[in-house]
């Protein structure tokens, strides 16, 4: 089927966005999590190395444990702590170690609103909503994120894209803040909790 569709519009670039990411979903059913995020990327790499067509994949950071005191640069070790991110990195071997033009983008904690709908969604959602619903807001204090909005995002990979970019990069803001911080930026104060771990 992929290779019917690229032989009938040849795209000048593919960009695989497809993915299991329901954390818990990937928990209880390992075999598919891998099946899609291990096993397909390097699949469709292949496919589109075999008709000089450049790839690019979009991966996470959820394939570093969290441990870190400091940001995680491109080359820091991995070590993914669940079965969705030990997936996403099997997805990123299998298309780094196809021998093409491919590019693998780790995105973090994106959040923002839908092109199609103007719907918001991620993280300011899921507070706003909540908060809406009277229930508590329980946000942790000893986590840190770096909150990326998905438009400047997209405009970054845009940008590696145009610039023939190779290899692998890391596509985030540059804030770094606790879930706690960040739910009082976006609810009244008083209203989050805060817990640890």
């Amino acid at each position: 089927m992929f290779r019917t569709i690229l032989d009938d519009y040849q795209p000048d670039v593919v960009v695989n966005c497809a993915a299991m990411t329901d954390v818990d979903g990937c928990e209880s059913d390992r075999e598919a999590a891998f099946e899609v995020n291990g096993t397909a990327p390097g699949d469709l790499a292949s496919c589109c190395t075999a008709r000089d067509i450049p790839f690019v994949h979009v991966s996470t950071d959820y394939v570093f444990d969290g441990g870190a005191s400091k940001p995680y640069d491109g080359a820091a070790s991995t070590d993914p702590r669940q079965v969705y991110g030990e997936s996403k990195l099997a997805g990123e071997e299998a298309v780094q170690n196809v021998d093409g033009d491919v590019l693998v983008a780790r995105f973090s904690f994106v959040y923002g609103v839908r092109g199609d709908t103007d719907e918001l969604v991620g993280f300011p959602a899921w507070v706003r909503n909540t908060l809406a619903n009277s229930d508590d807001v329980l946000l942790f204090i000893d986590q840190h994120l770096t909150p990326t909005r998905a438009g400047q995002a997209a405009d970054t990979f845009l940008d590696l894209l145009e610039a023939e970019a190779k290899g692998l990069y890391h596509v985030t803001c540059r804030s770094c803040v606790t879930p706690y911080a960040l739910g009082h930026k976006i609810g009244p104060a008083g209203y989050g909790r805060h817990a640890g771990r």
